[in-house]
């Protein structure tokens, strides 16, 4: 994803949006629906932030040996939750998403027992965020209509919103219309003119994180329409002034911000002082709180929060850290897990590819030669195989992970 993008770029468009970007997201929602009904397999995403997902159950969705149907495999690599889904999602909040053959979704316990069966108008996320998870109502030729529940499927933000964000760790979720608290109160909202903007218009509340939050702006001057983004804090105060074009939360206590001639991302905290200068082509994201990833002209290298280098600009591509790992691309045809030293933990042949990060020890790998899935843990111990059907049996459009493998 480019740096340029918004925070909250994954959320439902908000009822300020302009015309082109509704169109935009609409078309891009209905393009991944597309996607959706190319493939019958495993649903590896990787939720991608701790500031968002943290589960430890110690259970990974994998195929039978044929490939054709989905269950649950435990860390030795023995299915315990039987084969019998067309798509599972990685456990959250102690429970898991599937998908029947008949096309219902459900969620799961440890168990493999039912606990919420969707009703068939309603889809939802992938994972539940702080013990939260948004749903909304499908619809091919407009924005479609959300809400947010709790874990138990009550409603937080009632069903009807254009726009849901995340839960934070913060407890506020972002909506169309402001923040809102985990009892559904909305008690953050303001004006954009708190500074000296032309029109300003309040297009994009993003998500909290680390206690503080971007907000993109549209505004106009001279009848040119332009953007603009600052960020505000648990209180509604604005602790970045919206000079810049856009801004990015990158987690470990940072946002990145850009220079207006250079393009070039540099770091500030959340309360808007500078932590480096702006020298980085792009600004990746701190998932577990490592290393960032960040590219110069030499290559993708890593950071740590104070700006300072960790490990040098050497690889076409690298992802964030989970778990201490990360998968990193020497070259286009290559691919290794590295440790935060930058130590190489694991060489991948040509032709097999990272799929997910790691979680809870075990990351999963698609060989495209011998055309089989595997997880592996950290040493390269192969914890189980399957057979890869058309799609290689890893539900493509999901795969968070490897970002790489969006990217191919």
């Amino acid at each position: 994803m480019p740096s340029s993008m918004p925070a909250s770029a994954n959320r439902l468009t908000t009822t300020n949006n302009s015309f082109n970007t509704l169109v935009m997201r609409t078309k891009l929602f209905i393009l991944c629906t597309l996607c959706m009904a190319l493939f019958v397999c495993v649903a590896c995403e990787e939720p991608i932030s701790p500031n968002k997902y943290e589960d430890k159950t110690n259970l990974w969705p994998a195929a039978d040996p044929t490939g054709e149907k989905v269950g649950y495999i435990n860390e030795k690599g023995e299915m315990v939750i039987p084969a019998q889904y067309k798509k599972a999602y990685f456990f959250s909040g102690g429970m898991a998403k599937v998908v029947t053959f008949e096309n219902q979704i459900q969620f799961i316990n440890t168990k493999g027992e039912v606990v919420h069966t969707l009703p068939e108008n309603l889809y939802c996320d992938d994972y539940f965020y702080n013990g939260y998870i948004r749903y909304y109502q499908y619809m091919w030729d407009r924005v479609p209509p959300c809400g947010l529940w709790d874990n138990n499927f009550n409603d937080v933000i009632p069903f009807g919103f254009l726009s849901v964000g995340n839960m934070s760790k913060e407890g506020l979720v972002a909506t169309g219309l402001g923040y809102f608290n985990k009892n559904g109160e909305r008690v953050l909202t303001f004006n954009a003119d708190t500074f000296d903007i032309y029109n300003g218009i309040i297009y994009d509340y993003g998500d909290f994180r680390d206690g503080a939050a971007v907000i993109h702006l549209q505004c106009i001057k001279n009848g040119i329409m332009y953007g603009r983004a600052g960020a505000i804090n648990t209180r509604g105060e604005w602790v970045v002034d919206t000079m810049y074009y856009d801004l990015k939360s990158v987690g470990g206590g940072l946002i990145a911000y850009p220079d207006d001639s250079t393009a070039l991302w540099g770091l500030m905290d959340t309360q808007g002082n500078k932590v480096t200068e702006p020298t980085f082509n792009e600004v990746g994201d701190f998932e577990d709180g490592d290393l960032l990833p960040i590219r110069t002209t030499n290559g993708w290298g890593y950071v740590d929060n104070t700006g300072t280098i960790r490990i040098e600009q050497q690889y076409a591509y690298c992802d964030p850290f989970h778990e201490g790992v990360a998968w990193v691309t020497p070259d286009q045809d290559n691919y290794s897990l590295i440790d935060t030293s930058g130590k190489v933990l694991i060489n991948l042949e040509r032709g097999v590819w990272p799929v997910t990060a790691c979680h809870n020890g075990l990351l999963a790998i698609t060989d495209y030669i011998n055309r089989v899935n595997k997880y592996i843990d950290k040493n390269n111990n192969v914890i189980y195989t399957w057979d890869a059907k058309e799609g290689y049996g890893f539900y493509q459009s999901f795969l968070p992970k490897s970002n790489r493998t969006n990217n191919n």
